[in-house]
C-alpha cells in the first residue's frame, strides 16, 4: 500500500470541488481494501455530502475492515450535514489516514480524538504540506484571520497593461482569458479599482466557464472607489442578483440597485486596505482575486496582502512612457524590491503564464 500515491489521488478528487464548496474546504476521500480502491468520493458543492460520506455510501457493506484516505480531518459536528466521524465509526472502517488536522476551531483535533476513542487507527500528516496548499484559503482564513489574496494581470512583454492611448482589448489571447475566468469562478470575491472599471467597464463574472451558480452567490464583485465615481450604467451592475456587488468608498451614499452594497471605510489618500481585508474576513471570504489595475496592485504589495500571482504575458511590445504597467504607484527602491521566490513559467497558446507564490501556508 503506497500511502502517498493514494493521498495524491485523494488530492485530485478534492480539486474537482473547487469553486463550488466555499466556505468549506475542498476534500476528497478513498475507501481502500485488500489492495484495491473500493470507492472514491469528493465534496461536490456547498451543502452537499462531504467527501467521506460520498465515498462510504458508494462502498456500501464493503467498508467493514477497510481503510479510509482523506486529505482533511473528518468533521465531528452537525452543520449542513451530520458528522462524518459518526458514519466512519458505524461503517466498520478500521484505519483512517489523514493529511492534516482541520484548522477550524470547531473541529481542530476533535474528530481525530473521537475516531481513536472508538478503536480506529489514525495516522495524520501524509503529504501535509501539499494538503495545506490545496486548501490554502481555508487554512489562511482560520490561522491568519484573513483571506488568501491572488493578483491576476495580463500584460505585454514589456509589462504594459494598456497602450498610452488606453487600449487594452485584447492584450492576451482567448485561452488566457478563459483561465482568468476559471480563477474568477474559484474565488469568493473578484476586485478591481475604479480606474480599471472606468477604462474597461468589466463585468467581472466568470461567464466563459460558468458551470452552476454557487449557493452563496459567489464570486461577489468588488470595486475600490474612494470618491464613488462609478457610473450608474456600469456593466458590473448587470446580474447583481446572481453575483452581488460591493463598492468600498470613503463617501457616505447609497446606490439603490438590487444586489449592490456601498460600504463606507476609512481613507488616507486612498481607502485603508487593512479595513477592507478585515471586512472580507467578516464576510467569510477565503479566496480573493484582484484584477487591477497597477495602482491597486501596488497598494496590495505595499501593505503585504499578496499571497499568489498569475501574470499572463503576451509576446508583444508597445512601449510608451504614459502606458500603465502591472505595478504603478510610487514604487519601491531596488533595495526594498519584493522578490517572489517560488515561481514557475508555463507556455500557453500564444501567451505564457508566470505563476508565483508569495506566502507560506
Amino acid at each position: 500500500m503506497n500511502k502517498e500515491r493514494l493521498m495524491r489521488k485523494v488530492f485530485e478528487l478534492a480539486e474537482k470541488g473547487r469553486g463550488r464548496v466555499s466556505p468549506n474546504p475542498v476534500v476528497g476521500a478513498i475507501v481502500y481494501k485488500n489492495g484495491k480502491i473500493i470507492s472514491e468520493g469528493y465534496h461536490k458543492k456547498f451543502g452537499g455530502f462531504h467527501a467521506e460520506r460520498d465515498a462510504i455510501l458508494k462502498a456500501g457493506k464493503k467498508t467493514k475492515g477497510s481503510k479510509l484516505f482523506v486529505n482533511l480531518e473528518p468533521c465531528c459536528h452537525f452543520g449542513k450535514t451530520p458528522p462524518c466521524v459518526d458514519l466512519i465509526i458505524s461503517s466498520g472502517i478500521k484505519e483512517v489516514y489523514i493529511s492534516m488536522k482541520d484548522p477550524n476551531p470547531v473541529v481542530n483535533g476533535k474528530g481525530i480524538r473521537k475516531l481513536k476513542r472508538n478503536g480506529i487507527k489514525v495516522e495524520v500528516g501524509i503529504l501535509e504540506k501539499e494538503a495545506r496548499f490545496l486548501n490554502r484559503g481555508y487554512v489562511f482564513y482560520h490561522e491568519k484571520k484573513r483571506p488568501w489574496i491572488i493578483l491576476k494581470g495580463g500584460s505585454t512583454l514589456d509589462g504594459k497593461i494598456a497602450s498610452s492611448k488606453g487600449e487594452s482589448r485584447w492584450i492576451t489571447d482567448e485561452f488566457s482569458r478563459e483561465i482568468s475566468h476559471i480563477l474568477r469562478y474559484n474565488s469568493d470575491a473578484v476586485c478591481v479599482g475604479i480606474n480599471t472599471l472606468l477604462k474597461d467597464n468589466p463585468s467581472l463574472t466568470p461567464y466563459k466557464v460558468r458551470k452552476e451558480i454557487h449557493p452563496l452567490s459567489r464570486p461577489v464583485r468588488v470595486v475600490f472607489d474612494t470618491d464613488l465615481r462609478i457610473p450608474e450604467n456600469a456593466k458590473i451592475f448587470d446580474e447583481a442578483g446572481i453575483y452581488p456587488v460591493i463598492i468600498y468608498t470613503a463617501k457616505k451614499k447609497e446606490i439603490k440597485k438590487d444586489g449592490v452594497e456601498v460600504m463606507k471605510v476609512r481613507k488616507k489618500n486612498h481607502i485603508i486596505l487593512k479595513d477592507v481585508i478585515h471586512d472580507f474576513y467578516k464576510r467569510g471570504f477565503q479566496y480573493v482575486l484582484v484584477e487591477g489595475g497597477g495602482e491597486v496592485f501596488f497598494s496590495f504589495y505595499k501593505e503585504g496582502f499578496v499571497d499568489e500571482v498569475y501574470y499572463f504575458y503576451s509576446p508583444k511590445i508597445i512601449g510608451g512612457r504614459e502606458a500603465p504597467t502591472l505595478c504603478d504607484g510610487e514604487g519601491f527602491s531596488l533595495k526594498n524590491a519584493l522578490v517572489i521566490k517560488e515561481w514557475e513559467i508555463e507556455r500557453l497558446k500564444s501567451d505564457f503564464l508566470f505563476h508565483g507564490i508569495c506566502s507560506q501556508v
